[in-house]
C-alpha cells in the first residue's frame, strides 16, 4: 500500500484502483484518485462493484455525474447497482425542476 501512497500519477492510480490484486491497495487508490475523467472510467468499468461505487461517489461535475448515473443505470452488470444509480439520477432530476 505505500506504493499506491506515493503515487501521484492519475494514470496509475485508476490503473490501480481497477487492477490491485489487493483490496486496501484499491481503496488506497480510489481515495487519491482526482480526475474526474479517470474516475468515470473506473464508475462505469471497474470489476468489482464497490470500485465501481467509489469512484462514482467521487465524481463532482454534475454533468458527469448524471452522464454515469444514466449509463450505469441501464447498463451495469448487477441489477442493485443498476437500481441505486436509477434512484440516484431521479433525486438529480428532482433537483433540478
Amino acid at each position: 500500500m505505500a506504493v499506491v501512497r506515493g503515487l501521484t500519477d492519475q494514470q496509475e492510480l485508476a490503473r490501480a484502483a481497477m487492477e490491485a490484486q489487493n483490496w486496501e491497495v484499491r481503496f488506497e487508490a480510489i481515495s487519491r484518485l482526482t480526475d474526474q475523467n479517470l474516475l468515470v472510467d473506473v464508475a462505469k468499468n471497474g470489476e468489482y462493484k464497490e470500485i465501481r461505487i467509489l469512484a462514482a461517489d467521487k465524481l463532482n461535475d454534475r454533468n458527469l455525474i448524471q452522464a454515469v448515473l444514466a449509463d450505469v443505470a441501464e447498463n451495469d452488470e448487477d441489477s442493485d447497482i443498476r437500481q441505486a444509480a436509477a434512484d440516484r439520477l431521479a433525486e438529480l432530476n428532482e433537483t433540478n425542476e
